[in-house]
């Protein structure tokens, strides 16, 4: 199972809650991270933005939510 979470929690919460939840089962962690992140100031960041209101002739705007460690950028209609 693939578990991600956003910055109000740690990954010591996450386990805590999912030990919790299951008691009676025991519980393999193959692999575990901290969260990723990519803060909006950092030079990546700062260049892709760049790159892309260059390339979709408009401003863009950052959002928040669950997702992969990579990155996905979809143009949708408006």
């Amino acid at each position: 199972m693939d578990i991600r979470y956003t910055e109000q929690w740690t990954l010591a919460t996450l386990k805590a809650v999912i030990n919790a939840t299951v008691k009676s089962a025991k519980v393999d962690y193959f692999f575990e991270q901290g969260m990723l992140s990519c803060p909006a100031n950092n030079q990546y960041s700062k260049d892709t933005v760049a790159y892309l209101k260059q390339l979709l002739g408009r401003d863009i705007e950052y959002s928040r939510g669950h997702g992969t460690s990579d990155g996905h950028w979809a143009e949708f209609a408006t």
